[in-house]
């Protein structure tokens, strides 16, 4: 006899008074009351039971959440409860209010959400804190949720048994963070707080929101940890050092390609006030430059800073206006470039090319197919002084080298041609200009282009100089040579400027046979000078215009100074028998022009708080009538198209 068969003459025997083809239609009112979503044995029982008849108790087999599937009809199955949310209230359709809530199961296998509905959630209220307890879900069914994952519903004919109060095991409860990877949707986890918690508003087409965001770690790894809403103002008083234990955290990928850890509406994390045995402290691992990979979660350097961009101002794609500044950042093993946003843009400003920095918590991400550092809402920087201040010896690198790496380098070789200036127009429309020359090491040459802020600095080089480039990216030519571009935060410095102080008679031109973008001795009478003549002051370093605070120098990239450079740039007419030819003069040693100490100037410029100061005419007068002779190269004015002499050395003669 088939089961339901069963079911149908132990109500018969007990109620006399019902006839076969009664107890046959109660049970299909049943089955279509539950709109087929009982089976017919689950449906005979029902109606055995409405009609008070004794049932012996059936063993219900139970599934393991791995074989769970959608659109399961009577599902029964055992698991441990590992997270709750509060119930909720609806309206249905027909008017009716109806009661939600969602609880997390996990056995051996997996885990899974359980949805309960209307009268079973008083069994849950009634129960208090369930988690950590055994529950039997029976005849209940499976459907897709919202986010594609299979969900279980305890509806009208569910049965819940709570068996036991027993903790979850710690072994089946908590995955190590070096362990965490795809596919896996939900997991549990145990660590320490470690990075110091960012809480702050959104506002999203309209709907308002919360959400906390900070680092977690064990001592296998770290991973990004974000809370929202209800968790976020839960964890808003977080601290770092905070132990924390999460059930039903939800794994996701960030749009930068890095794993992070989700805390939504039914997920838990408990702050815990004794670190449990099992929890093994991290410890601050700090990685070599070199090592840094898009995969890996979040890092932590030390390196010393050898280039920093200006803050800017940005759009996100969500309309909001943030700012970021750019640095280079290297080591003994190599150099990055690291964005800082928000907040952090600010510290461009307060720290400088030479110190060493301690970064925790960056994000490496993949940037124009290099790996650069994300310092996010998350991060933190700081200055190292003292004995953890020393750091070997930034890497440079020879230029037979560098293509062997497509990461950022540092080179320094002899420039072997003028700089030649252009402008350019970018796919988004901008004009910027380019400076482009040619360098050589004792390993090959390069050709080197200075983009954006680097330009006007790289057109006053000269061929013979030697430089150094920090923050170049390699490539190969269309012609098969080794090229090198600037970045953001890209610094150059002048290591040597390898020319004689004086020439033979013979390599002295006549100004009728000079050419354009050639370098030449000239020796000549100045028929006139002074015109647009300034002193400014300048860094010993970078030999960038520093600006007066407070009585001394200040360096946008070098800080406050004990000292300072003086520039002197004026244009003077040269007459040297054959023609006559304008001449751009920026030379540091002022006082063998002008023929007097220039310690008014600094008192003026610190008065009137610039960095410049135009020379009275009664300074520069007395030139006129005077025999020179200087270095420089021939340029051509775009207005006038006549030949300008460019020249920072020049002397006067008897």
């Amino acid at each position: 006899m088939s089961a339901i068969e069963d079911l149908i003459a132990k109500i018969l025997t007990q109620r006399k008074d019902l006839t076969r083809e009664q107890i046959e239609n109660l049970i299909e009112e049943k089955k279509h009351e539950a709109q087929d979503l009982l089976s017919e044995e689950g449906a005979a029982r029902l109606v055995a039971e409405e009609l008070l008849v004794e049932m012996e108790p059936v063993g219900v087999p139970t599934m393991m959440i791995r074989d769970v599937v959608a659109g399961l009809n009577d599902v029964s199955l055992t698991g441990k409860v590992v997270a709750t949310e509060p119930p909720k209230q609806f309206l249905r359709q027909n008017g009716s209010t109806g009661r939600v809530t969602k609880i997390l199961l996990a056995d051996e296998t997996g885990k899974i959400g359980c949805v309960v509905w209307d009268e079973k959630v008083d069994l849950i209220l009634k129960e208090g804190d369930i988690t950590g307890k055994t529950i039997t879900i029976r005849h209940g069914y499976t459907r897709a949720g919202l986010g594609g994952e299979v969900e279980l519903n305890a509806g009208e004919r569910g049965e819940i048994v709570i068996t036991s109060e027993t903790a979850i095991p710690e072994t089946v409860a908590t995955t190590l963070i070096a362990d965490i990877n795809e596919p896996v949707i939900e997991l549990n986890l145990l660590g320490v707080i470690h990075s110091t918690p960012r809480f702050y508003e959104f506002d999203r087409d309209g709907q308002k929101g919360t959400v906390l965001r900070t680092v977690l770690a064990d001592s296998t790894g770290s991973i990004p940890l974000v809370a929202w809403n209800e968790r976020a103002e839960e964890l808003r008083y977080l601290k770092r050092g905070h132990v924390l234990r999460i059930q039903g955290g939800r794994l996701r990928r960030h749009s930068s390609g890095r794993l992070e850890i989700h805390l939504e509406t039914r997920a838990r994390a408990t702050l815990l006030e004794v670190t449990p045995e099992s929890l093994k402290l991290p410890e601050v691992r700090f990685c070599k430059i070199s090592e840094l990979k898009p995969s890996l979660p979040t890092v932590n350097l030390i390196g010393r800073i050898v280039g920093i961009g200006d803050p800017q101002q940005v759009q996100r794609k969500s309309g909001e206006t943030v700012g970021i500044a750019r640095m280079l950042v290297a080591d003994e093993t190599g150099m990055i470039s690291v964005s800082l946003w928000d907040d952090k843009a600010e510290l461009a400003l307060k720290l400088k090319v030479g110190d060493t920095i301690r970064i925790e918590d960056a994000a490496p991400t993949l940037r124009l197919g290099q790996v650069s550092l994300n310092m996010g809402r998350t991060a933190s920087i700081q200055k190292v002084e003292g004995e953890q201040e020393v750091v070997s010896q930034v890497k440079i690198n020879k230029i037979s080298e560098a293509l062997s790496s497509s990461e950022l380098t540092a080179i320094e070789g002899e420039i072997t041609e003028t700089p030649e200036t252009r402008e350019v127009t970018t796919a988004r429309g901008e004009k910027i200009q380019v400076t482009s020359t040619r360098i050589r090491d004792d390993t090959g040459h390069a050709r080197v282009s200075f983009w954006r802020a680097q330009a006007s600095e790289a057109g006053r080089l000269q061929s013979g100089w030697r430089i150094r480039v920090y923050g170049l990216w390699p490539r190969t030519g269309l012609a098969g040579e080794t090229e090198f571009s600037t970045v953001q935060a890209s610094r150059l410095e002048v290591v040597a400027r390898t020319r004689a102080d004086r020439p033979r008679p013979e390599e002295f031109r006549q100004f009728i046979s000079l050419k354009e973008n050639e370098q030449v001795w000239a020796r000549a009478i100045i028929l006139d000078a002074g015109e647009n003549a300034a002193l400014t002051c300048t860094c010993l370093r970078c030999e960038e215009p520093v600006v007066p605070s407070d009585g001394h120098f200040v360096c946008r990239i070098h800080g406050s100074l004990t000292g300072a450079n003086w520039l002197l740039a004026m244009r003077m007419r040269l007459d040297d028998g054959t023609d006559t030819i304008a001449a751009e003069v920026r030379t540091k040693d002022p006082q063998s022009l002008i023929g007097k100490s220039v310690s008014w100037a600094q008192k003026e410029i610190l008065a009137k708080g610039a960095s410049t100061v135009a020379l009275p005419i009664d300074a520069t007068g007395k030139l006129a009538g005077m025999r020179m002779e200087g270095f420089g190269v021939t340029r051509r004015d775009p207005q006038t198209g006549k030949l300008v002499l460019y020249t920072d050395k020049v002397f006067l003669r008897e």
